[in-house]
């Protein structure tokens, strides 16, 4: 079996040709490939970890950073801030949601193309449409990345108060949530609850029940009584 080997070297290939994405876009888009190990990523880091595949700029959709607040890549999210990242690099938020989320209606569009503007968006999409927008596989903290490492970064009183919109959005929606299934359990809970009418039967009247026909909860009822009272058990 012939094994490949990669080159020890810092490679200087910035990007692909065709699409204009480098390694590093490729590794933030893929946000729910579970086979993406972080032993791949590291590797692939110390091939193409120069600032200036860090902080490659693609015309729509940014640097790796704004891709992997795109795509709520967690993991790559952390690798990029440990690598200082740079925060001003924007995407074109008209373009690059729809190019992802296509099947998605902003309702509440990213003001700007920062990484933290996106990540906001996402966030507000996956309180609107739980369903639609599926979680990040490598990792199920996003939002602790981003509240912990990523929020820290931005001093302006305008992203605060959007983060701290987005968390009574969140915060009413799970609330409305647990009312509608709240609302839902006691008519079930009510109908399992009721007692079962026994006045109907009587002893001596047969279940009606052959072999061959459907049997009703009453001839059921019937029959249980019959076998119980004559110790059939």
């Amino acid at each position: 079996m012939t094994r490949l080997k990669l080159p020890s070297q810092e490679l200087d290939v910035l990007a692909e040709h065709n699409t204009g994405l480098n390694v590093l876009h490729s590794l933030s888009f893929h946000a729910h490939q579970s086979h993406v190990s972080e032993l791949i990523t590291h590797k692939i880091f110390s091939l193409f970890g120069k600032p200036e595949h860090i902080n490659y700029v693609h015309p729509v959709v940014g640097t790796p950073l704004c891709l992997a607040a795109l795509t709520g890549n967690s993991a790559m999210l952390n690798c990029l801030l440990d690598r200082d990242a740079n925060l001003a690099h924007t995407a074109r938020p008209d373009l690059c949601f729809h190019a992802y989320h296509q099947k998605v209606s902003l309702s509440h569009p990213p003001k700007r193309g920062e990484p933290i503007w996106l990540v906001l968006c996402l966030l507000n999409l996956r309180v609107d449409m739980p369903g639609e927008i599926p979680p990040d596989q490598n990792s199920s903290n996003f939002e602790d990345v981003v509240r912990d490492r990523l929020l820290p970064l931005y001093d302006g009183a305008e992203v605060r108060k959007a983060w701290e919109t987005y968390q009574e959005r969140k915060a009413s929606r799970s609330r409305e949530s647990r009312r509608q299934s709240d609302a839902a359990a006691p008519a079930a809970s009510h109908r399992d609850s009721e007692p079962i009418d026994l006045s109907v039967l009587s002893e001596e009247k047969p279940s009606g029940w052959i072999d061959g026909c459907d049997m009703t909860s009453e001839m059921a009822c019937r029959i249980f009584l019959r076998s119980f009272r004559n110790g059939d058990f």
